[in-house]
């Protein structure tokens, strides 16, 4: 057969049918458009994406410039204002320039219908659009991963955040700002801490429908925040807290702290638990708000410690005892304690400018006072330390505004002490108490610590750093071997006493005390003090018994001056006595100078020099000078460096050895000299 013959049977045999076959591949890339995804931007603004109905797989990203969408269950069309802006030539990934949309994006709304879907937000731009994903009832156990920050907290998306699952993965914060709203339904998993913040709008609202658990903590802030179910009921969150208008809580476990700031609380059910590990918080949210205490509906188990108020709380009133066996703080610029408080033992401290303790705090923990605004005045009312405290040590702080205490200071504190940049006054006619030490500073020891009557530590010791002023008698009482200090005293007329009690006090250290009446350190010698150092003393008459008396400035007596102890004259010294016959300057023991470079006079006037000791006999004075009237006798010994005048206007008799290399001038009528003179 020729080659011609065989094309024209060829042509002349019927064909195979092949159209079936091509019929399926036309039908396959029908179904593949079918099942795509499309990502339309709506002319509202509104970017959807819109499942097939597979399981689909898709995560969001923002990379500073470009949107990218991706899905690896099927392709991703573009329609609407994306029109034509994908830049990606993977049919799975759609990435495009939000800025050359049209119209400008609103918010990003995820719809992938049936399936169980896996919806990853990576990151997103901030400022602009909200993030909305759609979940409808029987399409499949969806899940969402926020894995990126929806918005900052300095430029917050504008559009609301409603995320929708059978589990929401929370890995990053959500700020919204304008009237925008946040609201999960479905079980969130905190995978780290999160922010959610939705602010300023006061309509603006938090709301969790489904249980939260961690591990990682929340922090939420809005106007209005709603959490349906229990939070850390199965895996406890690491911290929690809600802070806005209106709050709508129930049972909150944590491992750390837990944090609530609201005004209108409600619980659901009325009676909750909340537990956690480290501090428990709870304040008004609006500035100058109140709170009443206790709370009767929550249950508050396992916190190490309590904070009760804030700086901006404008009172906190306790109306039934309370048990607060924790370490806790009360935050409110007035504090009122009208029940009885029970620490168990735990520290107890109040912030506040003004503290109203009309009941007592039981429990051995301590018990601290600070000021809320330094610069303001810190007010004490009510007993401290009274009949029925526990024996806990009491600590008071401010700063320039100064404390007043206008009750008083109760014996039932264990140590007591007051520490202000201010003034301290106290205004009872009753003694500042304690059993063990009292310490009151004011402004670093320059300000004045006022006391109507006193202080009394009969088992401990009194540090007065500061200028003491008294309005009326100043008794102190110190325990045996402790010490007692003032940076001053102005006594006002008022009399001075400083006595130990059950011993000897170790140390008595005075700067000037100014206008006293009678002034006495352990004048009656039932427990003389070891030393007492004294800068300078004005009164009416002066007694100090001690071991040794060291004398840092002049003493001046209307009346009488009576040093019994051995003295030691620190600085040039002059001590005068009201200078009548009546009047007398007694000194009962050794005079020696401290450092061999000092001086002292004795004026006496008309009185009585009585000189029981000798002087300079360890350590010379430079010059050595009495003057005195009446009838004298030298019996003790005086060495001096330098001259030794006595001028008496009686009878003066040596009968000792006077030692003074610039000489000795006697002055008597008449001076008679029984001993030496060298």
């Amino acid at each position: 057969m020729s080659f011609l013959n065989r094309v024209r049977e060829l042509f002349a045999k019927p064909q195979k049918r092949r159209g079936p076959g091509r019929g399926r591949r036309v039908e396959s890339l029908e179904d593949r458009t079918l099942l795509a995804a499309t990502l339309n931007l709506t002319p509202a603004g509104s970017l959807n994406y819109g499942g097939s109905g597979v399981a689909n797989n898709l995560t969001i990203s923002f990379d500073g410039t470009n949107y990218t969408f991706t899905d690896t269950s099927e392709q991703i069309n573009g329609i609407g204002g994306v029109t034509g802006l994908d830049t990606n030539p993977d049919p799975n990934i759609f990435t495009f320039n939000p800025t050359l949309a049209v119209p400008a994006i609103t918010q990003i709304v995820i719809n992938t219908n049936a399936g169980d879907d896996i919806i990853t937000l990576d990151s997103m731009r901030t400022g602009g659009e909200g993030f909305d994903v759609r979940n409808d009832p029987a399409e499949g156990n969806d899940t969402i991963n926020i894995n990126g920050d929806i918005g900052s907290d300095v430029d917050p998306v504008l559009a609301n955040v409603l995320l929708r699952a059978e589990t929401v993965n929370l890995n990053a914060n959500i700020y919204v700002g304008g009237t925008a709203d946040v609201r999960v339904e479905g079980p969130a998993n905190l995978i780290s801490d999160v922010e959610i913040i939705a602010i300023p709008d006061p309509t603006q609202a938090i709301t969790f429908t489904g249980t939260i658990n961690g591990p990682g903590g929340l922090i939420a802030r809005a106007a209005n925040m709603e959490f349906q179910s229990e939070i850390g009921g199965v895996s406890p969150v690491d911290h929690f807290e809600g802070t806005g208008h209106k709050l709508t809580v129930k049972d909150v476990t944590v491992t750390g702290d837990m944090t609530i700031v609201t005004d209108l609380l409600t619980l659901s059910p009325p009676l909750t638990t909340w537990t956690g590990g480290g501090t428990f918080a709870i304040a008004p949210f609006t500035p100058g708000g109140d709170m009443v205490l206790p709370q009767d509906q929550i249950a508050v188990f396992g916190f190490t410690a309590l904070e009760l108020g804030n700086a901006d709380t404008n009172s906190i009133t306790i109306v039934e005892d309370v048990l607060l066996p924790v370490d806790t703080t009360f935050t409110a610029a007035t504090v009122n304690v009208n029940r009885q408080i029970d620490n168990g033992g735990a520290p107890t401290r109040f912030i506040t400018n003004e503290l109203n303790a009309n009941f007592r705090i039981i429990g051995d923990g301590d018990l601290e006072v600070g000021g809320l605004v330094p610069t303001a005045l810190l007010t004490i009312n009510g007993q401290l330390g009274g009949n029925g405290w526990g024996n806990s040590n009491v600590s008071v702080m401010n700063g320039d505004g100064g404390v007043i205490f206008n009750n008083a200071f109760g014996s039932h504190v264990m140590n007591f002490t007051v520490d202000s940049a201010g003034d301290v006054e106290f205004t009872s006619a009753q003694a500042v108490n304690a059993s063990g030490d009292i310490s009151i500073t004011s402004a670093l020891g320059e300000g004045t610590i006022t006391l109507p009557a006193g202080v009394q530590a009969p088992a401990g010791g009194i540090n007065l750093d500061g200028v003491v002023e008294l309005t009326g008698t100043g008794t102190f009482r110190v325990g045996a071997g402790s010490d007692f200090f003032a940076g001053g005293i102005n006594a006002n007329g008022n009399n001075v006493y400083i006595r130990g009690v059950g011993g000897a006090i170790n140390l008595v250290d005075i700067f000037d005390v100014v206008g006293a009446n009678l002034f006495r350190i352990d004048s009656s010698g039932g427990s003389t003090a070891v030393e007492v150092l004294l800068s300078s003393v004005d009164a009416l008459d002066i007694n100090v018994r001690a071991l040794d008396i060291d004398l840092f400035g002049d003493l001046t007596a209307a009346a009488n001056v009576s040093l019994i102890g051995n003295v030691g004259v620190d600085e040039n010294v002059v001590i005068t006595s009201g200078g009548a016959s009546t009047n007398r300057i007694q000194i009962g023991g050794l005079i020696d100078a401290v450092d061999g470079d000092e001086s002292l006079t004795l004026n006496g006037g008309v009185g009585r020099v009585i000189l029981a000791g000798e002087t300079g006999g360890t350590t010379p004075l430079v010059n050595f000078s009495v003057i005195s009237g009446g009838s004298h006798y030298i019996t003790q010994d005086i060495t001096v460096s330098g001259m030794v005048s006595w001028n008496n206007s009686g009878q003066l008799v040596n009968r000792a050895t006077i030692t003074a290399p610039g000489g000795a001038t006697l002055i008597g009528t008449p001076f008679i000299n029984q001993g030496t003179i060298v």
